[in-house]
């Protein structure tokens, strides 16, 4: 902000943050909760994830669309918060994610090698770290495999990111890491993202008129454990 505008800027933080906090009890007490049965039992755990042998009957979650760094940077937008809560590792974050260690070679196998092939004729550290946030990625679909019981589902929603002018099929690589497992594919949804806060378009070369498409789409890519 302009320092003549910082001087006139004085939000009600802590009175936002309560309305926000009403209006999501609100929320979840009235359409919510409801919808949840006796039968229903809801377990709210913050830990790594450990593989436990055909224990779950489905998982459904969103990885990281990409590594942090270079994609959604969730190490920086989280710093100041984890800071604030005592969390000591608050700047280290973006390393510890998904694609956070750079290889040393670039994926030569699999449906992703032919892409990071078109990025490496282009940028060489680019391939490198692409090829580190799927080798973290394929590591995790590994072990989430492992953890669900046969006949059980597997749910994952994702975005194709673009690097270097070239599009990355993550929801098949995500579909054919899961039949790597013993899984069959069985369809994936399309849907348009429908409330972004990053613009359609952006500029990754920082050269006038030069653009590119962001993320329109996400991908709901569903496997099951024969």
């Amino acid at each position: 902000m302009k320092e003549k505008d910082l001087l006139s800027f004085n939000p009600d933080a802590i009175g936002v943050y309560l309305n926000k906090l009403e209006n999501a009890i609100f929320l979840y007490s009235n359409f919510y909760f409801p919808k949840l049965d006796k039968n229903v039992n809801v377990k709210v755990k913050y830990s790594t994830f450990k593989p436990n042998d055909e224990y779950f009957d489905v998982v459904l979650t969103s990885p990281p669309y990409g590594d942090s760094r270079t994609t959604v940077a969730y190490g920086q937008f989280s710093t100041l918060s984890n800071e604030w809560l005592g969390i000591d590792y608050a700047r280290k974050i973006d390393g510890m994610l998904m694609g956070g260690v750079k290889p040393k070679q670039k994926i030569e196998t699999g449906i992703i090698a032919d892409y990071i092939a078109e990025i490496d004729k282009v940028d060489n550290k680019r391939a490198l770290e692409v090829s580190a946030f799927y080798n973290d990625l394929e590591s995790s679909i590994n072990q989430v495999a492992k953890s669900i019981k046969k006949g059980g589902k597997s749910v994952y929603v994702v975005g194709n990111r673009t690097v270097k002018n070239t599009q990355l099929p993550t929801d098949q690589f995500i579909a054919e890491k899961f039949e790597n497992n013993g899984f069959r594919h069985l369809i994936t949804y399309k849907r348009a993202l429908s409330s972004k806060s990053m613009p359609s378009r952006n500029s990754p070369t920082n050269e006038a008129g030069k653009t590119v498409s962001t993320m329109l789409w996400e991908y709901v890519v569903m496997c099951e454990k024969r």
